[in-house]
């Protein structure tokens, strides 16, 4: 600033000029209304910070000095000149949109005692110097320039609007759930220095965000900034106790956690929910035990990640089990005592129970039909439509193969095999009489005769599967399953009968010559020869699946509410109970201290 004291004549100039209509450039699209005058303060003792100026702006010198005259430049160049007026009006429609010098070239009184002042004769000359940027054109963009993690929380930053009549910033943002978008503004910010905020729920996944900026009575929202952060996955593995411990990652954003939900996959395969079975509100806590996961296969767990405000996610779903994959399988058979397993489906699979590992695999077309004696002893398969084999029960290696007998003069396939300790098949058959006419008969037979033993009843294209057999001296005794129960058949001829409902819930033993069966939280065990109950053991659940172990000392089976329960047939004490995650319709059998699942899990329970 430049103050000069000098000696002059003031003659009153007066500077008019033509009003222009307000025309703001930058933007087609909006209709923006003239602003209401800026009133600007200036000082003589001094510059001032830039201002950003648009539309008419008066700007006024504070100074309790008369003011004769004020000149204004621009750039060096004069624009306007007044007298006797402390205040001059720049309208910024003239002007193209910019940074400016401003110059001021201010005459005063002096205030003075002297001749020369009381006439007005004597003055000063102030020079004020500042900067202003002129801005006609509606207010840019403003965008995020930095997206980061500050304290377990995302930091979202963005610029700062210079221009005039800011009004205020909204943050605008876009949670993307996949197959449906929620867009809301989240905060409104009044202050133009206001840069910066801490999400406060955003934990993964996508989002957009934006800056609405309203100013000059006008809202302009930024672009759109993708945020994507992947989501967390669950890992899942057995702790030393061989529970189903469940872990996740602590999240970068974790100060956005309000708990993480535990979640586990409960029903059938046909209907299926999720059960939440623990919450924890430490974001620190990224593990968790399943104190009910028991032994069982096809547990599956998830982990929920809920934040503090919208847009929680979950994390895939992931499954464990005690078990492996590999052995899928319809019906199993132990030799306890040769410690084989024989796994029959597709495949005739010979494992050994010390250790699991295959000793001989058989391959063909009907491995189902394999039939081995309650005593180990005796093993038979069907060959081929026409043909049956006898098999060592140790190796599965073929010993003989024989050809189904004629026994009624036409062609007759072989169905369905069962066999005894004594080497007599019960054998269904189905016997073509004509192209197009057959029954189903159902044989018992030597292999080594062409007659058969007996007769034992008419049929239907798919064999009744028989259990177990017993042979006698005189005649023979033959047991079979079917769904009304034990049949006890005598020379071909039905003897005795015994209803059972459901299979699952019945089993043989051969070494008492009996039989047990489950109903209404009890296991009776009946004589095969009288039929009589000879053992009543109560039990905590009604066991399906039940199955003679431990060399035919227990009894066992699970429960629907599913728990694996060992019951001994002596005192009716129970041995071992352990929870199961298996399906109703998953069958297992117990082999040596695991339990081997139908669909091909090996579950250990000890």
């Amino acid at each position: 600033m430049n103050i000069t004291k000098i000696i002059m004549i003031i003659s009153l100039l007066c500077l008019s000029c033509d009003k222009i209509k307000y025309n703001p450039t930058g933007s087609i699209f909006h209709d923006v209304p003239q602003p209401t005058p800026t009133n600007v303060l200036l000082s003589l003792q001094g510059s001032q910070d830039t201002m950003v100026i648009w539309g008419e702006n008066h700007f006024t010198f504070s100074s309790n000095r008369k003011i004769y005259q004020i000149t204004v430049y621009l750039n060096k160049k004069e624009i306007l000149t007044i007298s006797n007026d402390s205040t001059f009006i720049l309208e910024t429609e003239n002007f193209e949109d910019g940074l400016y010098e401003l110059k001021a070239k201010v005459i005063t009184s002096t205030d003075g005692k002297s001749l020369a002042s009381n006439l007005d004769a004597e003055a000063f000359q102030f020079e004020h110097n500042s900067y202003i940027e002129i801005y006609n054109r509606l207010p840019d963009p403003v965008k995020l320039v930095s997206i980061r993690s500050n304290n377990g929380l995302l930091r979202l930053e963005w610029e700062r609007y210079n221009g005039p009549d800011f009004n205020r910033y909204e943050l605008i943002e876009v949670i993307d759930y996949g197959t449906w978008q929620d867009e809301n503004i989240v905060k409104e910010f009044d202050h133009r220095d206001s840069l910066f905020w801490h999400v406060p729920d955003y934990i993964a996944g996508i989002r957009y965000y934006s800056i609405a900026l309203t100013a000059k009575t006008q809202t302009n929202q930024g672009p759109d900034t993708l945020v994507s952060y992947p989501k967390a996955s669950v890992n899942l593995t057995l702790n030393t106790e061989n529970l189903a411990k469940i872990t996740w990652p602590k999240p970068i954003f974790y100060n956005a956690i309000n708990y993480y939900k535990v979640m586990r996959e409960v029903g059938n395969p046909s209907h299926s929910d999720w059960e939440t079975i623990a919450s924890l509100y430490d974001n620190s806590d990224t593990s968790y035990v399943d104190s009910n996961f028991g032994f069982g296969n096809i547990v599956k767990y998830r982990v929920q990640y809920v934040p503090k405000g919208k847009g929680s996610f979950t994390t895939a779903s992931d499954t464990i089990s005690l078990g492996i994959d590999s052995w899928i399988f319809s019906r199993l058979h132990y030799n306890e005592n040769a410690k084989l397993i024989y796994l029959i489906s597709d495949e005739l699979s010979l494992i050994n129970s010390d250790n699991f590992s295959v000793v001989k695999v058989r391959n063909g077309s009907w491995n189902e039909t394999f039939s081995i004696a309650l005593d180990n002893s005796k093993a038979f398969i069907k060959t081929d439509q026409y043909r049956f084999s006898e098999l060592d029960p140790l190796t599965l290696n073929t010993l003989e193969s024989y050809y189904l007998p004629n026994f009624t003069g036409y062609q007759s396939l072989v169905g369905a095999i069962a066999c005894n300790s004594s080497g007599l098949l019960y054998i269904s058959t189905m016997t073509y009489s004509s192209p197009t006419v057959y029954s189903d008969k159902y044989f018992v037979i030597n292999p080594e005769e062409s007659e058969p033993l007996a007769v034992i009843g008419e049929g239907w294209p798919n064999p009744w599967p028989l259990l177990t057999s017993t042979y006698a001296r005189d005649g023979f005794q033959l047991l079979r399953w079917h769904n009304s129960g034990v049949h006890k058949y005598e020379n071909g001829t039905l003897i005795q009968k015994k209803a059972i409902g459901n299979s699952k819930y019945f089993c043989f033993n051969p070494i008492r010559s009996s039989y047990f069966y489950s109903n209404n939280n009890e296991v009776k065990e009946y004589d095969l020869e009288t039929n009589q109950i000879i053992n009543n053991i109560l039990t905590e659940y009604t066991l399906a699946n039940i199955q003679v172990v431990n060399n035919n000392q227990s009894i066992a089976g699970y429960s629907v509410g599913g728990y694996f329960q060992i019951y001994n047939m002596q005192t009716g004490n129970l041995e071992k109970k352990v929870k199961l995650m298996i399906p109703v319709e998953t069958s297992f059998y117990y082999v040596n201290g695991y339990l081997l699942s139908t669909n091909g899990y090996r579950i250990r329970v000890e």
